[in-house]
């Protein structure tokens, strides 16, 4: 919980605040798991690096069962270029995390919020009670 507040006062003055209901209410898909590679390519047009995160899924909080999800993040280096963009999430392989994403226009799922999006686990306990209030507003949305 201390890595979500650090990262959403940080990035407070780039895109508006989300609570943690507003997070689960506007992601398409919410996830637990962990990076397990990492690449960065051009977008179609070959216009924008994109760099590109594997996360292998163990539990879905939201969204299609998946095994595996990949998350976008504008910015990276390729062909000896450097591209970097504000709000873009960081991910290195092996981090643990509970991610709150949505779809680009292009089609690539992306962290809602930016950083607040990424929610670095900690310890099982409180990955635990963390899960546990995002289905409750999840639950508490359908009805």
């Amino acid at each position: 919980m201390v890595a979500f507040l650090g990262a959403a006062l940080a990035f407070a003055g780039i895109a508006p605040r989300y609570t943690l209901a507003g997070l689960a209410a506007n992601s398409e898909v919410i996830v637990e798991g962990r990076v397990t590679r990492t690449w960065s390519a051009w977008d179609s047009n070959h216009k924008y690096i994109w760099t590109h995160y594997e996360l292998q899924v163990a539990d879905v909080l939201k969204g299609a069962a998946l095994a595996a999800v990949v998350v976008s993040e504008p910015g990276g280096a390729l062909d000896g270029i450097h591209q970097l963009f504000s709000g873009a999430v960081p991910y290195s392989i092996g981090d643990h995390v509970v991610l709150f994403l949505y779809r680009t226009p292009i089609g690539y799922l992306r962290t809602r919020g930016g950083p607040q999006g990424k929610i670095v686990v900690q310890s099982r306990a409180s990955l635990a009670a963390f899960k546990l209030r995002v289905r409750g507003f999840l639950k508490a949305e359908v009805h």
